[in-house]
C-alpha cells in the first residue's frame, strides 16, 4: 500500500493491534526516550560503554581495573575487573552521576552546574598512578581532579589542581579545549595548565606534598613558535611519560608541522627539549603508549607501530603486527598482558558511536570492539513529529527522531517508562528516489506523518521536492498531513504556502482544493501581501547568501471534518469549518486577535514566535505545542472560545520560555516541558507530547 504523490514521497506503511486509559490533569503519566521523569538524555544510557574519550587501565590490581573519560555524558565509568570490561559487562563504578543510568549532555562550560568534588563537566582524559588512584582532567570546569583509589574508598574527588577549591570556576584568560594528565612511575603527575596557558605543569608525588606546581615548562611566546628540534612548545596537546622517566609532548605549531618533543629525565635536568622524534609522516603523530621496555606503541594505518628502545632523534617506528580487519584510531592502553586497548572517540552529539579497540598480545590481525551504538530502539533524540493510529486497538504510537527514524509503539497506553520501539523505520538519514530511504524530517524543514483509516503510515519526505512548477500535482518541500474520516488527506506544501487537498490520494495524485492560494498556480508567504484569513506562510528561506530553505507546519482534522492548520510563521492557527465545500478563507483564527494581526507572547490568547504543532481529541477539544514558550495549550471548544482553558508545562498562562541565565536549563520533571514540538491525541482522549528539547515523549492520561 505505497504511492507517490507528485515528485515528493508519500509512503504508505502499516503495523497492527490493544489499548485503554485512566482519568487525569496537566502531569505526565508515563514517558518514552527516559526511563524516568528526572532525565534527559538523547540516547539510551546505561553502564556500558557508550561514549570514551580516553581509557586508563590500572595494573597496580590484578585483574586490571578499567577507567573510561565518558564526556558526552559527563561521567567516568570504572570496571574493577579488565575481563568484564572486555566481555561488555556494565561498569561496576560511576563517577560523576548517581548512578550508570544517568548522565547530562552539556554542550559547553556557559551551561556547567556549579562545581563540586562529585561531579563533572566533560571530563576528557584520565590517568592512573602507580597505587591506583586516578585523575580526571574535568575540560570545562578548567581543572584536575584526584580520587584516592576510588574501588576502595568513595566517589568524591580528594584534590582539586587549577582551582583554588572544589567549588570554584575561575574562568581561564584564554579559553582551552585542549587538557591532558600523565603520571610517571614515580607518582609525579603531569598536566596541560588547565587554565589555558599552553604551559606544562609537574607535580612532585602531590599526594604526599601538594597541589601546587613544582615544575613548568614554558610555551614559545604566541606569534613566534618555531619548529626547530630543542624549540620550546608551541601548543601541548598530548603529554606521555616512559618508564625511565622521559617525557613526550605532542605539539601543534599553527602554520607548522606537528611535533613529538622529547624531554630527558626533565626531573634532574633542565626544562629544554632534547630532541623530536622522527614522525611516521609529516603531519600525524603518534597517540601512543608506552611498553615496559620502553617501546612506543600506536596505531596507524591499520597496523600496530612501534619506536623501539632506546628511542633518540633517528629513531624510526617499525610495524608490529600485520594488517588489522578493522581500521580505528584513538588514545591507546596497555594492559598488564600487553593486550592493546584504543579510545576512538566521536563526539555523540550529533549522535556518532565510540568504541573501545583491542588487539590481543602478540598484535594479531583480528580486532574486537568494545561498546554499543548510541541509537537504540529505546532512546530518542529531539523527537517532534508524532501519530496515532485510531484504527487499531490498541492505538499505535509513531514517533520521528533527528536521526530521521520512525519509531513505533504498538500500545499506545500501557508501556513501561522508556520501554523500547516495537518497530524501527529508516534513521540512515535522507536521500531521494529511495523507498527504503525517507526524510520525514530535516535540519531546516519539518515533514509529517498521518495514518489512514486502514492504518497505512504515510510519511512526508520533506527533503525530497520538486522545483519544477506549481500545479495541483506539485509539491515543493511536503510537510504535515492529516486525514479526515474518509480518507481524504490534506497535505502542507511547505515551499508553496499552500495546504493541499487530495480526495483519493490512492488512485489520484491531483489536488482537488487549495487553502492559502487563490489558485493552483500560485505560491507566495501570504499571497505577497499582508496576513489575512485566506493566506498562510509557512517557510521561507534563510537569507540571500545562505538560501536554504525552512518551513513547518501542522495540520488536524476533528471529528466533523473541520481542518486546523499551523500557520508558522504568522505565529497563528487557522480553523477552516467545512473545508471540502466552504470557501478557501479560514473561519476562526487562534493566537491573534483578527487575521490581520501578528502578535506574539504569553497568556491564553499569544504564541510564542516560531514553530507550532496543533492535534484534536475526539470530543473535538484541540491542543497546541507552543515550543517558544514551553508549554502545550488545551482549548476546549476552539470553534466558539479562541482563548486556551489550560496550559501544560507551567502552573499559569503567564510564564514562558526561556532564555535561561547562562544556559542553565530547569531539570526535567512530569510537570515541565523544554520547547515541546509535537503534540498527539489517542481515540480514548490520551495525550502525547514530542517533549523535544527533553529527548523524550510524554503520555498523560486523559487529561
Amino acid at each position: 500500500m505505497s504511492r507517490k504523490i507528485t515528485l515528493a514521497a508519500l509512503i504508505a506503511l502499516s503495523l497492527s493491534t490493544p489499548l485503554h486509559a485512566a482519568a487525569g490533569d496537566t502531569v505526565a503519566d508515563r514517558v518514552l526516550g527516559q526511563r524516568r521523569f528526572s532525565t534527559a538524555i538523547p540516547y539510551y544510557v546505561d553502564g556500558t560503554v557508550l561514549d570514551v574519550s580516553d581509557l586508563a587501565i590500572d595494573r597496580s590490581a590484578e585483574p586490571n581495573r578499567v577507567y573510561v573519560a565518558s564526556p558526552d555524558l559527563n561521567r567516568v565509568l570504572g570496571w574493577s575487573d579488565i575481563g568484564r570490561f572486555r566481555a561488555g559487562a556494565p561498569a561496576d563504578l560511576v563517577l560523576g552521576q548517581p548512578s550508570v543510568f544517568n548522565g547530562v549532555d552539556i554542550p559547553s562550560y556557559l551551561g556547567c552546574p556549579v562545581p563540586s568534588a562529585g561531579t563533572f563537566c566533560q571530563p576528557t582524559r584520565v590517568a592512573v598512578d602507580p597505587a591506583g588512584n586516578l585523575y580526571v582532567a574535568d575540560l570545562q570546569n578548567f581543572r584536575v581532579l584526584e580520587f584516592d583509589r576510588p574501588f576502595a574508598f568513595d566517589r568524591v574527588a580528594d584534590r582539586v589542581f587549577g582551582q583554588a577549591s572544589f567549588t570554584a570556576r575561575r574562568l581561564p584568560a584564554r579559553l582551552t579545549d585542549v587538557m591532558d594528565v600523565t603520571v610517571d612511575l614515580a607518582g609525579n603527575l603531569w598536566m596541560i595548565d588547565p587554565r589555558g596557558t599552553r604551559r606544562i605543569l609537574e607535580f612532585d608525588a602531590p599526594l604526599s606534598h601538594d597541589t601546587q606546581a613544582d615544575r613548568v615548562i614554558e610555551p614559545a611566546p604566541e606569534g613566534s613558535c618555531a619548529s626547530g628540534p630543542q624549540a620550546p612548545p608551541c601548543s601541548p596537546v598530548r603529554l606521555t611519560v616512559d618508564p625511565q622517566g622521559n617525557l613526550y609532548v605532542q605539539d601543534q605549531n599553527p602554520g607548522g608541522p606537528f611535533r613529538e618533543l622529547v624531554f630527558q629525565r626533565p626531573l634532574t635536568t633542565d626544562l629544554s627539549p632534547d630532541f623530536t622524534l622522527v614522525p611516521l609522516e609529516p603531519f600525524l603523530l603518534p597517540r601512543g603508549t608506552f611498553d615496559t621496555a620502553g617501546g612506543l606503541i600506536f596505531v596507524s594505518d591499520q597496523h600496530v607501530w612501534r619506536y623501539p628502545p632506546p628511542i633518540g632523534p633517528d629513531t624510526v617506528p617499525e610495524i608490529v603486527s600485520p594488517q588489522l580487519s578493522i581500521p580505528f584510531d584513538g588514545r591507546p592502553a596497555l594492559d598488564s598482558r600487553g593486550n592493546l586497548y584504543v579510545a576512538s572517540y566521536t563526539s555523540l552529539i550529533p549522535f556518532d558511536d565510540s568504541f573501545v579497540y583491542v588487539v590481543n598480545a602478540p598484535f594479531q590481525a583480528q580486532v574486537s570492539r568494545i561498546g554499543r551504538q548510541a541509537r537504540t530502539a529505546q532512546g530518542l533524540a529531539g523527537p517532534d513529529i508524532l501519530a496515532i493510529d485510531r484504527s487499531s486497538s490498541p492505538n499505535h504510537l509513531y514517533v520521528v527522531d533527528i536521526y530521521n527514524g520512525v519509531l513505533g509503539w504498538r500500545n499506545a497506553e500501557r508501556f513501561a517508562n522508556g520501554a523500547p520501539a516495537d518497530l524501527v523505520l529508516g534513521g540512515t538519514g535522507c536521500s531521494g528516489g529511495s523507498a527504503s530511504r525517507f526524510c520525514p524530517d530535516s535540519v531546516t524543514s519539518r515533514g509529517g506523518l498521518a495514518v489512514d483509516s486502514r492504518g497505512n503510515l504515510w510519511m512526508a519526505d520533506v527533503d525530497n521536492h520538486n522545483l519544477g512548477g506549481l500545479s495541483a500535482r506539485s509539491l515543493c518541500h511536503p510537510g504535515a498531513l492529516a486525514f479526515d474520516r474518509q480518507d481524504r488527506l490534506y497535505v502542507a506544501d511547505l515551499a508553496n504556502h499552500r495546504v493541499l487537498l487530495f480526495e483519493h490520494p490512492l488512485t489520484d495524485d491531483s489536488a482537488s482544493k487549495v487553502f492559502g492560494q487563490p489558485g493552483f498556480t500560485q505560491g507566495s508567504c501570504n499571497q505577497g501581501r499582508s496576513r489575512r484569513a485566506a493566506t498562510l506562510c509557512l517557510g521561507g528561506f534563510v537569507s540571500e547568501s545562505y538560501p536554504i530553505f525552512f518551513g513547518a507546519s501542522s495540520l488536524a482534522v476533528d471529528p466533523q471534518g473541520n481542518l486546523y492548520v499551523a500557520d508558522t510563521l504568522n505565529d497563528r492557527v487557522l480553523i477552516y469549518r467545512d473545508p471540502r465545500t466552504s470557501g478557501a478563507a479560514a473561519d476562526v483564527v487562534i493566537g491573534q486577535d483578527g487575521f490581520h494581526q501578528a502578535l506574539h507572547g504569553t497568556g491564553a490568547r499569544r504564541f510564542a514566535r516560531g514553530l507550532l504543532a496543533v492535534a484534536v481529541g475526539p470530543a473535538g477539544e484541540l491542543y497546541v505545542a507552543d515550543p517558544g514558550n514551553d508549554r502545550v495549550l488545551e482549548f476546549r471548544n476552539p470553534l466558539r472560545d479562541t482563548a486556551a482553558d489550560r496550559v501544560f508545562g507551567h502552573a499559569d498562562f503567564a510564564t514562558g520560555g526561556g532564555p535561561y541565565p547562562n544556559n542553565h536549563l530547569p531539570p526535567p520533571t512530569a510537570a515541565n516541558l523544554l520547547s515541546p514540538s509535537g503534540v498527539a491525541v489517542d481515540a480514548e482522549g490520551n495525550l502525547f507530547v514530542a517533549d523535544t528539547a527533553y529527548d523524550r515523549v510524554l503520555e498523560y492520561d486523559r487529561p
